[in-house]
């Protein structure tokens, strides 16, 4: 009951105030209303449910936060990249700390939660091309931000792909990370060698007949 009188209290809220979160939701770091954004997201998150609901939101919210680097980046909103950056990295944490505790329950390989590492494993590649492409484009002073957005993105694709590859899944043809990525962050991060063969179950990378991909 008091869980339901919980949801309620938070359903009246959000209608109440429904306009200011629409207008909302398109706003940037920075903006006047990102708070109300960010609160609004604070409030999915909470309710999201299961550990695997949870890994998935914040997911999204990290494809949201990409969205919000690049945006200031072409907008040339130097000043509030720290907080888009920031804000990538805990949405990313979130998720591979949903995911390692769903994982500590059950299985990866072959159901939801495995799905899920999977989507981290690919998406966590593609948002480093696209922090490739910002790094070029913001001035020399944002270029430290960006760089910490992609260790962010680095560490989160080798949680996924090691998690996976605990779990039997055979990973040796996920994509590594990108060349250009390896080069500027040099070694103030592990980039590990290429998985070995897998041991056990190996329904295939994603992509390839295993775990689905992406968003």
């Amino acid at each position: 009951m008091k869980m339901l009188g919980i949801l309620i209290a938070v359903a009246l809220t959000l209608s109440a105030l429904g306009g200011t979160v629409y207008a909302a939701r398109d706003n940037l770091p920075g903006d006047t209303l990102y708070p109300v954004k960010a609160a609004t997201e604070q409030v999915l998150m909470r309710f999201a449910g299961s550990d695997i609901a949870r890994a998935e939101r914040g997911l999204n919210f990290a494809d949201r936060r990409l969205a919000e680097i690049a945006a200031l980046a072409a907008q040339g909103r130097v000043q509030d990249l720290e907080l888009a950056v920031e804000k990538y990295g805990n949405a990313l944490n979130i998720t591979m700390t949903r995911i390692e505790a769903a994982a500590a329950r059950g299985r990866v390989a072959g159901n939801v939660t495995g799905n899920v590492t999977a989507r981290v494993a690919e998406a966590t590649l593609k948002h480093l091309d696209v922090l490739e492409e910002v790094y070029d484009r913001v001035p020399e002073q944002a270029r430290p931000g960006i760089e910490r957005a992609m260790e962010r993105s680095v560490t989160g694709h080798h949680t996924a792909v090691a998690a996976l590859e605990r779990a039997g899944v055979d990973v040796s043809r996920v994509p590594g990370i990108p060349k250009a990525v390896r080069e500027r962050l040099g070694d103030r991060i592990p980039i590990p060698s290429p998985p070995g063969p897998p041991v056990g179950v190996s329904p295939g990378p994603p992509g390839n007949g295993g775990p689905p991909g992406g968003p």
